[in-house]
């Protein structure tokens, strides 16, 4: 296919985005790094390396800013984190983890400089308002080493995916634990927090298949508006290739 529409762009690539994300996240290389900066737990890394980007803030605001975890388990693991290095710092390390997996996994994408200027691309062509993770997150440096960039920038479209879907499902009027039902079930409602044996709220599928709708609409525009047709049939191509490489 040599051109495509950028809401089929979308719709073609986020997932791949997103379980590249949670790969790099959940890694064995990512824990070894968080255990040689001192970090025994490797979730406490996740939160205040991830949440470090906006700064040294309340807990409250680091569970605003996520959105999907049970407040009381941001909250706790923020607080231990931070017993081991500052936000920043440990947002530093948390993007030099990214980057030397990217280092590690992504050298053989095909067509690697390529994808990095079109991610790069669609990543500085976003519009950030309200977007408060992935704002922070694209104001910080990048390496210069093309594998842990391009890492660095599939976490930013992460990101940015994941902040707009939290804006939709907040509109709509659909908590986060719902629309985690909803979505993926029990098993991650409790891996996030919220405890297990939850019941599903079938009824509010459709709210969700919604709020689905409507963040891949949001992400359209800023991909028509990033890439040309023929573009985002490259996207496309190059985003399905690396997830070959990585994922199972």
């Amino acid at each position: 296919m040599s051109k495509m529409s950028a809401t089929e762009a979308v719709f073609a690539t986020h997932r791949t985005i997103h379980r590249i994300g949670n790969t790099w996240m959940s890694s064995r290389e990512t824990a070894e790094y968080a255990a040689q900066v001192g970090f025994d737990d490797p979730l406490a890394f996740y939160f205040v390396g991830r949440g470090g980007a906006i700064g040294d803030v309340e807990p409250s605001a680091v569970h605003a800013a996520f959105g999907f975890f049970e407040r009381g388990m941001v909250e706790s693991m923020w607080r231990k984190g931070i017993t081991v290095g500052s936000p920043r710092d440990t947002a530093d390390r948390y993007s030099t983890a990214c980057a030397a997996w990217g280092e590690k996994y992504l050298a053989s994408v095909p067509d690697l400089t390529r994808l990095v200027s079109l991610a790069e691309d669609i990543v500085e062509t976003a519009d950030d308002s309200g977007l408060v993770l992935f704002s922070a997150w694209r104001a910080r440096s990048r390496t210069r080493n093309a594998a842990g960039r391009l890492a660095q920038l599939i976490h930013l479209l992460r990101e940015w995916r994941g902040g707009l879907h939290l804006a939709t499902t907040t509109a709509l009027g659909l908590a986060p634990l719902h629309a985690i039902l909803a979505s993926d079930g029990p098993g991650q409602a409790n891996f996030s927090g919220w405890g297990a044996d939850l019941p599903v709220p079938h009824e509010l599928k459709p709210l969700r298949d919604e709020a689905e709708e409507r963040t891949t609409m949001l992400a359209a525009a800023v991909y028509e508006a990033a890439l040309k047709r023929e573009e985002l049939a490259e996207f496309v191509r190059l985003v399905d290739a690396t997830g070959a490489l990585v994922l199972d």
